[in-house]
C-alpha cells in the first residue's frame, strides 16, 4: 500500500516514513508527487486542523492519506500555544521555545504543568475509511532548553 504523508516538514516526512515502512506501507510525500499545496489550518482543536488537512490532501491527490496536527498546551498559559503552537510567537522553534521560557522564569516546578498532543488522521476516499486517533503526553516545561532537539 501507498499513501501519502500530507505535510511539507521533512522531519515529519522522514520520521513517519521510517516507522510506517517496518510494516510494508510504503509513503509518498507531496514534494515527490509535484504537489505545491498547504491546507489551512482553521480549526479549534488538534483533531478538527488533523481531519480537515487529511481530507484536503485527500481530495487533491487521490490517495489514502496520513496526516497529524500536534502541539503544546501549558497550563500556566491557560492551554497556549495550543493549536496555534507554530504560529505562538513569530520566528523559529528556537525563538518560541525561548519565548515560553521567559513567560515561565518565575514559576515553580509544581507550576510548570504541560502536555503534548498530537492527532492523527487517516482518510481513504475511494475505500471510504476514516480513522482518527490521538495521543497525550503529560510532562513538565523544564527551566532551560536542552538536548538538541529543544525541551528534553
Amino acid at each position: 500500500m501507498k499513501i501519502l504523508i500530507g505535510t511539507n516538514n521533512e522531519g515529519k516526512l522522514r520520521e513517519f516514513a521510517k516507522a510506517l515502512e517496518k510494516i510494508g506501507i510504503e509513503t509518498v510525500s507531496p514534494k515527490e508527487l509535484g504537489v505545491d499545496f498547504d491546507p489551512p489550518e482553521t480549526g479549534e482543536t488538534f483533531e478538527e486542523n488533523a481531519r480537515s488537512k487529511a481530507l484536503a490532501w485527500a481530495k487533491k491527490t487521490q490517495l489514502p492519506t496520513l496526516v497529524d496536527d500536534s502541539g503544546l498546551m501549558i497550563d500556566f498559559l491557560n492551554g497556549k500555544p495550543g493549536v496555534h503552537s507554530k504560529r505562538f510567537f513569530p520566528g523559529s522553534d528556537k525563538d518560541r521555545n525561548k519565548k515560553i521560557l521567559e513567560l515561565m522564569n518565575s514559576l515553580s516546578e509544581a507550576e510548570r504543568s504541560a502536555r503534548y498532543i498530537c492527532s492523527l488522521v487517516f482518510i481513504d476516499l475511494k475505500n471510504g475509511i476514516e480513522e482518527i486517533t490521538e495521543g497525550i503526553c503529560e510532562g513538565k516545561i523544564d527551566e532551560k532548553e536542552t538536548g538538541e532537539n529543544g525541551f528534553s
